[in-house]
């Protein structure tokens, strides 16, 4: 036989494999995966005499289907993989244009190697290919430009193998594929696998190519979420990709196209196939992305949908399908960005699977894991039993000092004293750990704020037997992270119709009154000096839970119970769509008299 005849054995050989992974069919068979081995090492074998023979296409499909087996060239015949790479790449010097490599053989050739993990993928060999895929995607033929599939495997294999490609090739690759999404045959538009294989790639890559093309592949890949034949629509993981993606490039995609992507998930998460419902990852990466984009799918249904999922995740009998330490923090810490407080039991099972994970060697969270947990525990005022604190303490002073980056520290001290769960001897191990690093070039002024007002909530009361313990933490603080200066607050939106309601009801007032590490919007002071000063603080929307209302977030509870200690504090709502100046004069007039117990009059000088 020829090399034509073995090229094309060799790629029947993956075409038969890829099917029988696909069924039952074939697995019934013993032996049928060492039959397919046999006679795929005599091809390779066989070629090897022939190599300089063999065309771009039949070398492009040997290394496609041997990667596609999941077959090594190289053990049968080696250096063969480099070998095949070199021929192809000495045809694209050829002045025939046929001869040449078309825009799936270059495909073919990078795909397999990324596939494989072949080190013959450096930049001699791989760059060639890709300025060729480059050109070919302008090409006056229409016929010899990519598929988008082609395209879009180039695109993955780059990601994938973490080479570094120009930027031109790049954006030339991501416009044909952009432009393929409105081809005229509906055959020739890309299917849900390669749109998310493309913006993953993107993503990966690092790479920024116009918002342009994102959203032209983005409301392609909305649009097949409601393909006619629910074959052609996005799997789980599918859709999870493209929402991790977008998130991960900071590109902020069209409400309506976020809502259908996540409104199919949700389908996908209630599917009453088992096969076709997402893992525990693919769920945290869909809240992960919503919470990085701060978008909140159509209310807080499919949200609700989302974690009682994952809540049956969690019990899962399997320990392979339960969600891990990240996919844990991961949903914790979307919830606290989106304002969303989880159920009380799903909060429970969260901190009960982090806790053993926390004990189980190779499953154990890392710092920045453990710090997002009590992060959004303390932004959702979720409680936390004290045993979960003392696991997370335990573990988090365990690791070595050169695997906890000094901001998880920060963090940790501050979410344990907005919870009311610091305590002085666990401040000092972290300032332990922390003295031992060179942090202050590594701490930002919201850092030294978190350090100081941790250290704040913990001052004990005047006289108090710990107030010698407290005095040495300030000062080895003080050593690492000096206090930074409270800076002049700007006008936040809603204090300017504050002083104004005060004004209109000729209520005396200051601004800008330092009050420990924070400023009051406003503080009243009576004209009786025996009662207590009125600090007023505005309370917009954004300072609440999203699913209730009526509940403060955390940081900002934390912040009034600290300004607590300096006069009596009267939370004023506000909403600048619903806000006039007197109906906010009725508001504080209302608030002052029912904290206070005295009429607004008192305040008036």
């Amino acid at each position: 036989m020829d090399h034509i005849n073995y090229a094309a054995i060799v790629t029947a050989l993956a075409h038969v494999w890829e099917a029988a992974q696909r069924g039952d069919r074939f697995r019934s068979h013993a032996g049928v995966h060492d039959r397919i081995e046999a006679l795929y090492q005599r091809c390779v074998q066989s070629l090897q005499t022939l190599l300089a023979d063999v065309h771009a296409q039949g070398i492009s499909t040997v290394l496609w289907s041997s990667a596609k087996l999941g077959f090594d060239p190289d053990a049968v015949v080696p250096g063969m993989t480099l070998d095949l790479s070199l021929r192809l790449l000495k045809l694209i010097e050829v002045s025939e244009e046929k001869q040449r490599p078309n825009a799936q053989a270059c495909a073919n050739l990078v795909w397999a190697l990324a596939t494989m993990g072949h080190p013959a993928a450096t930049s001699e060999v791989v760059d060639p290919f890709c300025l060729r895929f480059a050109s070919l995607t302008r090409h006056a033929d229409t016929l010899q430009r990519p598929t988008a599939q082609a395209a879009a495997n180039v695109l993955w294999a780059l990601a994938t193998l973490g080479h570094p490609t120009a930027a031109e090739v790049l954006d030339s690759v991501c416009l044909h594929f952009a432009s393929l999404t409105q081809h005229a045959d509906t055959k020739q538009r890309p299917t849900p696998q390669a749109a998310a294989n493309v913006l993953w790639a993107l993503a990966t890559m690092g790479h920024s190519t116009a918002a342009e093309v994102l959203d032209c592949v983005c409301w392609h890949f909305a649009s097949l979420t409601q393909h006619a034949d629910t074959h052609q629509r996005p799997k789980a993981q599918e859709s999870a990709n493209v929402l991790w993606a977008l998130a991960s490039m900071g590109h902020q995609a069209a409400a309506e196209v976020l809502d259908s992507v996540t409104t199919h998930f949700a389908h996908l998460v209630g599917s009453p196939n088992v096969k076709q419902r997402p893992d525990a990852q693919a769920v945290a990466n869909v809240l992960w992305a919503l919470g990085t984009l701060k978008h909140t799918p159509r209310g807080v249904r499919l949200l609700d949908a989302f974690l009682a999922y994952f809540h049956v995740l969690l019990r899962s009998e399997d320990q392979r399908t339960r969600p891990g330490a990240q996919n844990i923090a991961n949903t914790l810490w979307a919830l606290k960005e989106l304002k969303h407080a989880p159920s009380h039991d799903l909060v429970s099972t969260m901190l009960d699977a982090f806790i053993v994970l926390c004990q189980t060697p190779g499953l154990q969270p890392n710092s920045q894991e453990i710090s997002n947990c009590l992060l959004a525990c303390a932004a959702l005022r979720l409680g936390v039993r004290l045993a979960c604190v003392e696991t997370f303490m335990d573990h988090i002073l365990g690791m070595h000092v050169s695997r906890v980056v000094p901001q998880n520290y920060c963090n940790i001290a501050w979410s344990l004293a907005v919870m009311g769960c610091l305590t002085i001897s666990i401040f000092d191990a972290l300032l332990e750990q922390l003295s031992s690093k060179s942090v202050p070039s590594q701490l930002t002024i919201a850092n030294r704020q978190q350090l100081h007002q941790a250290l704040a909530w913990l001052k004990p009361a005047s006289g108090s037997q710990q107030m010698e313990a407290w005095s040495s933490l300030r000062s080895r603080l003080s050593a690492i992270a000096a206090e930074p200066p409270l800076a002049k607050q700007k006008v936040r939106t809603g204090q300017s119709e504050l002083w104004a309601a005060l004004a209109l009801q000729s209520v005396s007032y200051k601004v800008q009154v330092p009050c420990g590490m924070y400023r009051a919007a406003a503080v009243l002071s009576p004209r009786n000096s025996n009662v207590a000063v009125v600090l007023l603080m505005l309370a917009p929307p954004g300072d609440f839970l999203q699913n209730v209302p009526s509940r403060l977030l955390g940081h900002v509870d934390f912040r009034n119970k600290m300004l607590g200690r300096y006069g009596t504090v009267v939370t004023i709502p506000y909403n600048p769509n619903h806000s006039s100046v007197e109906s906010m004069a009725g508001a504080i007039k209302a608030a002052v008299e029912a904290k206070t117990g005295l009429p607004l009059d008192s305040f008036r000088h």
